[in-house]
Formats: C-alpha cells, sequence, structure tokens
C-alpha cells in the first residue's frame, strides 16, 4: 500500500508515534493535568496529517480541532472550564462521527 492510501504517511505515523511515547514518559513526572494538554496535542498533530486525505464531516472535524486546539490550550489555565468545554464539545463531536459511520456501515 503506498502513502497516499494511508491516512498518515509513515512519517507522519513515525512523528506521532514518537511524540506520543515521549509525552508518556514525560507524564512521569510533570504535573497530572499536564497529560491532558499533550493528549490534546496528539489529536491536534494526528488532525494536521489525516485533514488533506478526509472528507466531509470528518475533514470538518479534523479542520476545526487542528485550527482551535492550540488557542484553547493556551487559555487553559485562564479559562479552565472554557477548556473543559472545548474537550467535551471535541468528544461530543467524535461520537457523532462514530455513530454516522456505524449507521452507514463502517468507515469511508
Amino acid at each position: 500500500m503506498t502513502d497516499e492510501n494511508l491516512a498518515l504517511t509513515q512519517d507522519e505515523a513515525f512523528e506521532l508515534l514518537m511524540y506520543l511515547v515521549s509525552s508518556a514518559h514525560d507524564c512521569l513526572t510533570e504535573s497530572p493535568n499536564y497529560g491532558v494538554t499533550r493528549l490534546m496535542f496528539g489529536a491536534e498533530k494526528l488532525a494536521r496529517a489525516w485533514g488533506p486525505r478526509a472528507e466531509g464531516a470528518m475533514a470538518d472535524y479534523l479542520a476545526e480541532l487542528a485550527a482551535r486546539t492550540g488557542e484553547e490550550t493556551g487559555k487553559r489555565d485562564l479559562n479552565p472550564e472554557g477548556y473543559k468545554t472545548y474537550i467535551a464539545e471535541m468528544n461530543r463531536r467524535a461520537a457523532q462521527e462514530i455513530k454516522r459511520r456505524a449507521g452507514e456501515g463502517g468507515d469511508e
């Protein structure tokens, strides 16, 4: 299978994997709240890599996740409730996509 048929190229997948593994290591010594930030930045990295290959509602979701995560995370300490709301919103949108795909019998 060639890279253009994948959601991530081999290099993008490797970069994301290395980010997640190093983040897990850093979470051993960081504040517990920082783990949330690392997960959201990992999701942002995935959204940026996958977004150009996605279509429809999924492409819209990935574009919003990629565009808003840095800004929302930057405001986390000033507005913790707003950050929680943002994460809840992204989870709600992900659940909608899961339901949509289940109704269609799988992914696109």
